[in-house]
């Protein structure tokens, strides 16, 4: 039976990653994945310049995710259903101007790659099961391709980066998330997409509530394109998704012109969003959960890549420590939700916030006039948004708020 330090379930950016930093500290790892690279992932394909791209450049290889992205947008366009458009752009001198777009199948395929020639890696492996040992998990079982016998692989620590079904969640016993909170996302690839092609545009439209229609750019007149809201509200609303996409788009003023002679050029896609609500655990006796399993999608955004590869960062510095020390119990191992919490958890709740505002019909569109009308609240909204999450705690304190807007009375934007 093979012995790992840490066997990693799932091979996209969180798995990647995890492995990426555990493997480079010295430790022996497994990556199993039960599809084959590349692979679609139904997903926005924004590789954010605040979350992502702060990893990749821990990792030394943002410049090589430079050159891989089709396009570069350092603008953001937010929008309600009928009230102004706010366009943010990075501060002066930003370290990351722009988020970038890469299509999965490409990003995913390339960062796995990275990991290659430091860990071991198995695609189209499936695990079937945790194995434990004296209420520890110490191993995986393997099945190639879905058939044939099972393999046991024994690991000192089993890390969960296998999705919102995570398998590993499930049977460590873990809930990192709530229903309530889950929410559907529904991908089309597009081609002859006109207009600006330099920034992700969002439209918080009261049907989507709080959810959002967006347009990410690739480049060429493609765009990814797709929208997003919670699941509780599909099953109340009735009706296909497929039918409220088409909706939008030949119906809303805006996005109708955008995507006026746009086809599209690959079946339209859902997924889960495993939205963030609070902080569960996401760690157990010799388990760690990151990415999605670990449920870190942006409440307000959708994005998940971002928060999946800081989860990875931390997981893999959580556990070489605890490795070192012989030390992957559930109390041990708690040093990594603590740094989770650190780490992401001033902005997660801010997001959480502003989703529960954005269920009020109309909110968009009022938060929109004021920060229109209002210098240094615009400012803040566009330094919340750009500024990596090293930088972005003293934004998010009430004091942060109230030092940004404070003196900011006088209307000095017209919308657009």
């Amino acid at each position: 039976m093979s012995r790992y330090d840490a066997i990693i379930v799932g091979a996209g950016p969180a798995g990647a990653t995890c492995a990426w930093f555990l493997a480079r500290a010295g430790r022996r790892v497994l990556v199993v994945d039960r599809e084959r690279f590349p692979r679609d992932k139904a997903c926005g394909d924004a590789i954010s310049r605040t979350r992502a791209l702060p990893v990749l450049q821990a990792m030394g290889l943002a410049d090589a995710a430079q050159g891989l992205a089709t396009a570069r947008c350092t603008g953001l366009l937010i929008a309600g259903s009928t009230g102004p458009t706010l366009r943010l752009a990075p501060a002066p001198g930003a370290r990351y101007p722009a988020h970038l777009v890469c299509r999965r199948a490409v990003f995913d395929a390339w960062l796995l790659d990275q990991v290659r020639p430091h860990a071991e890696v198995r695609e189209g492996t499936a695990v079937t099961k945790l194995l434990w040992e004296r209420g520890r998990a110490a191993g995986v079982a393997l099945r190639q391709e879905g058939t044939g016998p099972e393999q046991v692989f024994s690991s000192r620590l089993v890390v969960g980066a296998d999705g919102a079904h995570s398998l590993v969640a499930r049977q460590a016993g873990l809930r990192p998330g709530a229903v309530r909170s889950l929410g559907i996302g529904l991908r089309g690839y597009m081609n002859g997409v006109q207009g600006p092609a330099d920034q992700l545009e969002f439209y918080y439209l009261d049907r989507l509530r709080p959810g959002y229609f967006w347009v990410f750019p690739l480049g060429g007149g493609r765009a990814n394109v797709g929208l997003g809201l919670l699941k509780q509200d599909v099953s109340r609303r009735g009706g296909s998704l497929a039918a409220l996409f088409r909706d939008i788009v030949e119906h809303h003023p805006v996005l109708r012109s955008r995507l006026a002679g746009a086809v599209l050029d690959a079946p339209l896609r859902g997924w889960p969003l495993t939205n963030w609500h609070g902080w569960r655990r996401r760690s157990s006796d010799g388990v760690l959960l990151i990415g999605d399993a670990a449920w870190l999608v942006d409440p307000v955004t959708g994005e998940g890549i971002g928060n999946a590869m800081v989860s990875a960062r931390l997981a893999a510095e959580t556990a070489h420590e605890m490795l070192a020390r012989g030390a992957t119990s559930r109390r041990a191992l708690r040093a990594y939700d603590r740094r989770l919490r650190q780490e992401l958890g001033s902005d997660l709740r801010l997001k959480r916030a502003l989703q529960y505002g954005l269920m009020i019909p109309g909110a968009m569109d009022a938060l929109a006039r004021l920060v229109a009308s209002h210098a240094a609240l615009r400012e803040w909204l566009s330094a919340l948004v750009t500024t990596p999450y090293a930088q972005r705690r003293r934004l998010v304190s009430v004091r942060g708020l109230v030092r940004w807007v404070r003196g900011a009375a006088a209307p000095t934007m017209q919308p657009s």
